[in-house]
């Protein structure tokens, strides 16, 4: 049990199915509620759109590698940054050899990793109310609380009266073409074609603030701005930035189509 006597929520990337369904496994045994995810881009999404008590984070997997997923978590700013990460490697035993290491993770595990191991780290990093669910819910002085996705409230002011499987089929639409976008704007900034990437970027804006997704359509005007006077020398962040941003707005946007009922038949037909 966690401190304040609910199950722990874990996050897991592992790429190997067969290591992650064992792990989740383990720790479902140990009684902590476990999310899976088999790429570090995927986890940086999982922390921005949902709480978690701690991430088990393999070090080697496809699309975005343990570290730098860690250290991209580590750079959010809201208290996400200060969510536990313990790192998953049949290598890496001491997290202080190496302060690269040591500035990513709380802790490190050496696969294949054992019951009691997997244990007494949870142990170490959820000792007190101050881990876990205080690290996201209390913010430091001076910090503000981290701006959600989608405004929820916000939306439901924009879609108004309209049905809940005309919502549905906008937000997949919305889904879609963020998608779509995120690719091309990959393409556009490794040919380093300026106008493309800003008419990409401001595209991403335009959808994003059609779906109260304000804290992606902050980032595409920031950038966009910033592109009128041709590429900012730090384009590749600064898009890698949208890029995450971009899989945040669409993950939120799929658990909102999720969450959305399928209109009632016969409701439907006594609103026609």
């Amino acid at each position: 049990m966690g401190a304040d006597g609910r199950p722990p929520r874990i996050l897991l990337a592992e790429d190997s199915e067969t290591a992650r369904e064992l792990l989740k496994a383990l720790m479902q045994r140990m009684g902590c509620r476990v999310d899976t995810v088999s790429d570090g881009h995927e986890a940086i999404v999982q922390v921005c759109v949902e709480f978690y008590d701690a991430v088990f984070m393999d070090i080697e997997m496809p699309v975005l590698d343990g570290l730098s997923a860690a250290l991209e978590i580590r750079k959010l700013h809201s208290p996400a940054a200060r969510i536990p990460i313990i790192a998953l490697s049949a290598l890496i035993t001491d997290i202080s050899s190496r302060p690269v290491l040591e500035a990513a993770f709380d802790a490190a595990i050496v696969k294949p990793a054992r019951r009691d191991e997997l244990h007494r780290v949870l142990q170490h990093v959820l000792p007190h109310p101050d881990r876990g669910r205080c690290r996201r819910e209390r913010a430091s002085p001076g910090e503000s609380a981290a701006p959600q996705p989608i405004d929820d409230a916000e939306l439901a002011l924009i879609f108004g009266n309209l049905r809940q499987s005309e919502r549905q089929a906008l937000m997949r639409l919305a889904v879609r073409e963020l998608e779509s976008l995120g690719s091309q704007l990959d393409g556009a900034v490794a040919q380093r074609a300026c106008d493309q990437v800003r008419h990409i970027v401001h595209r991403i804006r335009g959808t994003a603030a059609n779906f109260a997704a304000k804290p992606l359509a902050a980032i595409a005007t920031a950038l966009e701005n910033d592109c009128r006077a041709g590429l900012p020398a730090d384009i590749a962040s600064r898009s890698a930035d949208l890029g995450a941003a971009v899989g945040v707005a669409v993950a939120a946007l799929e658990h909102q189509c999720a969450a959305t009922p399928e209109d009632d038949p016969a409701k439907a037909r006594a609103r026609a």
